[in-house]
């Protein structure tokens, strides 16, 4: 046997995990009890609303998508839009837009509870000064409206990029060249634009991508947070009137802090890391990043194995940092959810056993969704619950994103594609809906 399985009986730890009541309401504010409830049905559909290239869908795809989401049950379908590097001309991108409010709309037939999230990274390119700045958007910041598009250059870091300090490192100049700096007005008119269009459009929650690599400049997260507000009051007037507002935070959480505003050097900013405190207003209603998988003994060229533990400086786990919600409510540890994430490893990098240990942030040389799409397919089905349970067991506030469909790089020279769960491709589907209906609730699987 390729899987050993061993099930403890960890009743009253499920029980302390997982108590909040299944209830899905809410109108203009969200309870913490709803948001875990909606956190804890979510499930990943990044290129569901592409409109170009090779993992374009059909409309038959897309129904066939919609239809696997019912199935399951899903109630929060994260990534249904977003922009990366598309070099769109503004009938295309508007184009985009028409493609998210019809799967929203789609989805929403069949369970009008389900939430739907759009993301707005942290890469911009010169493909934004293509698109028009409509005049809504310089009405929002109270600034005269002309005609004219978005201008690429004026988002960015100004130079130097070692200036800044990017997760303990100086930013590369190469990185600086594409990242969005949340100071300057244009950044904020694009974040803006991008995101009431997707509130527009159904979506009710935005995934605003490694927000800590877009503050570098914002002392305090004072220009986040006026931006979110912005952006929330906008929401407020759409749909239920909320929208959910999450980002990467490998630090554990961003506040807003002003009174660092006058305070605090730039050059302090760069190493600063704040601890919890239940009194400091959180920026994000919901925290975000990868699993954080590692490595476990037993290697073999037909699987290779993971594990999830606590890390002190790494992921979210017993690390997302609490205080007072954007929602209203005080959390010891603000929800968060995390996603078998892509990075993308290089093309031709060994990858399995014996991959280049010196890349030491991939998992047996993949990214997460990477490493997953290449198990076999029951041990695919064991990780799934192992991690759902996993996380509950050593945080409660954590939830697990399901991979329902996301980019895949294989490595060694093989085309990528779009791992999909649903039955008869990537064939998770069953067990999704399983997990989501209780069936291991009295007990968690560990992988050995």
């Amino acid at each position: 046997m390729l899987l050993r399985f061993r099930w403890l009986f960890l009743f009253f730890c499920f029980l302390n995990s997982y108590s909040y009541a299944q209830t899905y309401r809410f109108q203009g504010t969200m309870s913490q009890n709803v948001l875990n409830n909606y956190l804890d049905r979510a499930i990943t559909m990044q290129g569901q609303s592409e409109i170009e290239g090779v993992n374009k869908l059909s409309e038959a795809e897309r129904r066939r998508n919609i239809a696997m989401l019912h199935n399951v049950g899903a109630k929060f379908v994260s990534r249904i839009g977003g922009w990366w590097e598309n070099a769109y001309d503004q009938a295309a991108h508007d184009a985009l837009f028409a493609q998210v409010r019809w799967n929203v709309r789609r989805i929403q037939t069949h369970d009008r509870e389900v939430i739907c999230q759009a993301a707005v990274f942290e890469y911009v390119s010169e493909s934004v000064n293509n698109i028009a700045v409509p005049a809504r958007v310089f009405r929002a910041f109270g600034l005269p409206v002309v005609r004219r598009n978005f201008r690429c250059h004026e988002m960015l870091y100004p130079a130097p990029a070692a200036q800044y300090r990017v997760y303990d490192g100086p930013m590369a100049e190469s990185m600086r060249r594409f990242t969005p700096d949340v100071t300057t007005q244009e950044a904020q008119l694009w974040f803006y634009y991008m995101a009431t269009r997707y509130l527009a459009a159904g979506c009710e929650a935005i995934h605003f991508g490694q927000v800590e690599v877009m503050n570098r400049r914002d002392v305090g997260n004072a220009q986040w947070w006026a931006l979110l507000q912005k952006i929330r009051t906008y929401a407020a007037t759409r749909n239920r009137g909320v929208v959910l507002c999450d980002g990467h935070v490998p630090s554990g959480g961003i506040y807003y802090e002003p009174q660092l505003v006058q305070t605090m050097p730039l050059a302090e900013w760069q190493s600063y890391r704040p601890t919890s405190d239940s009194t400091k207003q959180l920026v994000l209603d919901f925290h975000s990043i990868w699993v954080n998988y590692q490595e476990a003994p037993g290697c073999t060229p037909e699987r290779q194995p993971i594990t999830i533990q606590v890390d002190p400086n790494v992921g979210l786990h017993q690390r997302s940092l609490g205080g007072l919600n954007p929602l209203g409510w005080t959390a010891v540890r603000n929800p968060y959810l995390v996603e078998l994430d892509n990075s993308g490893p290089s093309a031709e990098a060994a990858v399995g056993c014996n991959y280049d240990r010196n890349r030491d942030w991939f998992l047996w040389g993949w990214d997460e969704i990477s490493w997953f799409a290449q198990q076999p397919p029951a041990y695919r089905d064991s990780v799934l619950v192992y991690s759902y349970y996993r996380i509950k067991q050593l945080d409660p506030s954590g939830h697990l994103a399901m991979p329902g469909m996301r980019g895949v790089e294989p490595g060694m020279g093989r085309p990528s594609y779009l791992y999909r769960c649903n039955t008869g491709l990537g064939n998770q589907q069953a067990t999704i809906r399983s997990i989501w209906r209780g069936r291991y609730a009295d007990s968690v699987l560990q992988l050995e």
